[in-house]
This record gives C-alpha cells, structure tokens and sequence, in this order.
C-alpha cells in the first residue's frame, strides 16, 4: 500500500465524512499520475481489498467509495462509520470463546471415519515459464501464444518490496488469457486481473506467467494415481496446494 499512503493520510486528515474530489486532485494528492485502468474501469475503485494495494488505500482509512463518475473523471469517498477502520488480523491467544469451547468439544475423542483415513497425499509439480506480459501501442494486454489446454498459471508481479502472484486453473489457458486480456462487461473477476495487470505494466513493471498442464506425481494412500487436468476437482487440488506452498514467502497473494 506504499505507493498510496499519501491518499491514507490525506482520508485520515478529513474532519468530514464525505469528500467529492477529481481524478486531478487526487493525482496531485498522490503525487503521480493514476494508472490508465482508473479511468477506464469502475472496478478498479472497487471496495475490496482484493482490487488491490490501492483499495486498501482508503479502506485502511475507514473510507469507502462511491458516486464514481468516469467520463466526468470524480469519484466520491465516504467515510465508513460503522466499519472503522480495516484492521490486519494475526495469529495470536485464542480468544475466551474459542477457549471455552475447545474445552467442551474434543474433536479427537470421535471415532474415526470410515475410508482413506488417515489420508495421506503426496504430489509434485513443476511450472515451467511461458514469458512475459506486454502492453500494445493502444494499451490492450498481449499475452504469450500458448496452446488451448487444461492447467493451471501464475502470474507473477514482482515490486521493490514485495512481489505479488495470482494462481489459478482453467480447462482452457487461451481462452482465460484472451477473457483477462479482453474482459466482459459482467466479468468482474477478469476486470479485476485486468486493471491489476495493466497498472503493473503502466507503472514500467514486468510481468512473468508460468503454466503447468502436467503434474509430476500425485500419490494417494502409498497408490500412485493418474493426473487428469481436464477434471476440475484435480486442477483446483493443485492449484490450492501452489497457493499453500507460497504462504509465508515474501510474496502477497492476489488470490484473496
């Protein structure tokens, strides 16, 4: 969020709690010009975190954004009273409730499930680097050629503090790729990875994608079994074992 601390600070400074301000302004506030994206897609002022370092610009203030007007180029930033301000929970006592209920209820007393039990899973994988993302002479996203197959991809972002990634799984890559370049009026998950993308490159960042329409091995109960991408309940138990693998690295997720 460092790059819009000033917009925080700024929120934080109000003694109202409503402030109409322009594109203009809010550049001037900043200090830098706002990426392409913000004028282009309501999304990215999106109320939720996962827009974003931005959003978490003034959700972090205890603002909210409203009446956005994109051919007029203002927005509208409220005051969110009754949610304060975003707080970043951590990992800490249990709290009095859970304790009293962990007391009461010992799960480890019920007997055990029929089945694979204990279950025991083991897989490998491999990502292997299809290149780079890169804006055309009229700002459109182009991504690399790859084949119209099942499997999973990264995207990653890297930054000067922290580098940000975004997995996930599709029975079609060209076809994601093309709806990420090219996002529908209704799409709103591929609007998000679009301005997420576009204010990357904007910004004279790189962009990296891996795929993988393979697994290295997937043993169930000591049994070796087949890796099938095309059934989605297989890529998602990749692609959520990826996402684990890199909790707690240096890099934030933009799977939130």
């Amino acid at each position: 969020m460092s790059k819009y601390k000033k917009l925080s600070a700024y929120l934080d400074s109000l003694g109202e709690s409503e402030r109409h301000v322009s594109f203009k302004a809010l550049e001037s506030i900043l200090g830098f010009a706002l990426p392409a994206s913000a004028r282009m897609y309501s999304a990215w002022w999106a109320n939720d975190a996962r827009q974003g370092r931005h959003a978490t610009a003034w959700l972090s203030a205890g603002w909210r954004t409203g009446n956005l007007n994109l051919s007029g180029e203002t927005v509208t930033f409220h005051r969110d009273a009754g949610a304060g301000k975003l707080v970043t929970l951590t990992c800490g006592q249990p709290s009095q409730r859970t304790r009293a209920v962990a007391g009461t209820f010992d799960v480890s007393a019920l007997p055990k499930a029929d089945g694979f039990n204990p279950l025991e899973l083991a897989i490998g994988m491999t990502w292997r680097t299809l290149g780079s993302l890169t804006l055309d002479e009229s700002g459109k996203i182009v991504f690399p050629p790859v084949p119209d197959v099942a499997g999973l991809y990264r995207l990653r972002l890297p930054g000067a503090g922290q580098s940000r990634h975004y997995i996930g799984e599709t029975v079609r890559l060209r076809r994601r790729f093309y709806h990420y370049a090219n996002p529908g009026p209704s799409q709103a998950t591929n609007i998000r990875i679009n301005a997420l993308l576009r204010e990357h490159l904007e910004a004279g960042e790189s962009i990296k994608i891996d795929i993988m329409t393979d697994a290295d091995s997937m043993v169930i109960a000591g049994a070796t079994m087949p890796v099938n991408f095309l059934n989605k309940a297989t890529r998602r138990l990749f692609e959520h074992a990826a996402i684990v693998s890199e909790d707690g690295a240096e890099i934030e997720s933009l799977n939130r």
